[in-house]
């Protein structure tokens, strides 16, 4: 990829009401998150490979990042 590519962001928005009283406002919290590049899971049984798959899917999937980009490491 180029240079941009390292340089993006994901914006989490999230609205919450406040309330003062008898008056509810709606505010909008903006967070921006840093574009995830790899990650790194250790864990105990990590050597049982379908155990190994399952936390290498979820986490891709959760995170919404490419297997490859996901590394499992036998440890405590």
């Amino acid at each position: 990829g180029d240079l941009s590519d390292k340089q993006t962001e994901s914006i989490k928005t999230t609205i919450v009401m406040s309330k003062n009283g008898t008056i509810t406002t709606p505010v909008v919290v903006v967070e921006l998150l840093p574009k995830i590049t790899g990650v790194l899971i250790v864990a105990s049984g990590a050597k049982d490979v379908k155990f190994k798959t399952m936390l290498i899917n979820i986490t891709s999937s959760v995170l919404s990042v490419d297997i490859s980009k996901v590394e499992v490491m036998e440890g405590k």
